[in-house]
C-alpha cells in the first residue's frame, strides 16, 4: 500500500496533522477523475463515499417542476477544494436529501467511505473541530445563495458564482457553457448571456463558445454582490486551516 502524499490538495485534509490523513486514506491510493455533469450523490439515498476534491467544482442542485413539463436545476452550494461532499455525514447522517450533487466543472477527488468520515468525526480532536466548523460554513453558504438568488441582480449574481468557481480550480481559465450557467442561476440562458457580455465588456471577463477566461480578479469581486465576500468570510471564520 502507497502512503498518501504529504499534501492532497484538498484544504481540509492538508489542515490535518500526517497521521489523521494516513488513517482517513487508507486503502485511497489515488484520486479519482470525474467528468463534467456527473452525478455523485443521487437524491434521497444512501451515501456510501465522500469526495474530498483537490481541483474541479461539485455543485449540489435541486430540481424543481415549473408545472410545464421542465425540471429546473437551481445551484444552492459549490464545492471544491476547500471542503467535502455530502457534510452531514459528520453529523451521522448516512442518506441524502432531496438534493443532487453533480460535477460541475472536471473534477479529481479523494473518495472515502462515508462509514469512516463518520468515525474520525466521533474520535474527536482535529478532524472534529474542522469538519464541524465545515458543516457550520457548508449551510452559512446555504442560506446566501438562496437570500442572493431572490433579490440581488444577476450580474453580481454571476460575478460572485465566477469567482466561487475560479476559487476552486487551477488557473484562470475553465469551460463552462451558457446553459449550465443559467441553471447555476436559475434564469433563462438569454439573462446569463446579458450578464456575461455586461462582465465583458468591462474587461472582467472573456467568454467565448463555453471558455470562460478571468481577466480582472479585482474588478470583478468589485462586480460581485456582498454575498462572494459574506460567504468567503463565514468559511475563514468558521473553517481554520491553519
Amino acid at each position: 500500500m502507497r502512503p498518501p502524499p504529504e499534501r492532497t490538495g484538498n484544504l481540509l485534509l492538508d489542515a490535518l496533522p500526517t497521521e489523521d490523513v494516513n488513517r482517513i486514506l487508507d486503502g485511497v491510493t489515488a484520486p479519482i477523475s470525474l467528468a463534467i455533469h456527473e452525478e455523485v450523490q443521487a437524491p434521497n439515498t444512501p451515501i456510501e463515499r465522500v469526495l474530498f476534491p483537490i481541483n474541479g467544482v461539485v455543485s449540489l442542485v435541486t430540481f424543481l417542476d415549473d408545472g410545464n413539463q421542465h425540471v429546473a436545476p437551481v445551484e444552492s452550494v459549490t464545492i471544491g477544494r476547500e471542503g467535502m461532499s455530502s457534510p452531514h455525514t459528520v453529523i451521522g447522517s448516512m442518506r441524502s436529501g432531496p438534493e443532487r450533487s453533480v460535477i460541475q466543472i472536471d473534477a479529481k477527488a479523494f473518495a472515502v467511505s462515508a462509514n469512516r468520515v463518520v468515525e474520525e468525526a466521533d474520535r474527536g480532536g482535529r478532524f472534529a473541530q474542522l469538519m464541524h466548523g465545515y458543516v457550520q460554513a457548508f449551510w452559512a453558504q446555504t442560506a446566501y445563495s438562496a437570500a442572493c438568488n431572490a433579490v440581488h441582480h444577476v450580474t453580481p449574481r454571476c460575478a460572485r458564482w465566477l469567482l466561487m468557481t475560479h476559487d476552486r480550480v487551477e488557473g484562470d481559465d475553465f469551460f463552462l457553457t451558457q446553459e449550465y450557467l443559467a441553471n447555476m442561476l436559475g434564469v433563462e440562458r438569454s439573462t446569463v448571456s446579458v450578464a456575461a457580455r455586461d462582465l465583458q465588456r468591462q474587461g472582467l471577463i472573456k467568454y467565448s463558445r463555453g471558455q470562460v477566461s478571468i481577466l480582472d480578479r479585482e474588478g470583478l469581486e468589485s462586480a460581485s454582490c456582498e454575498c462572494y465576500e459574506r460567504i468567503r468570510s463565514e468559511y475563514s471564520r468558521l473553517v481554520p486551516l491553519n
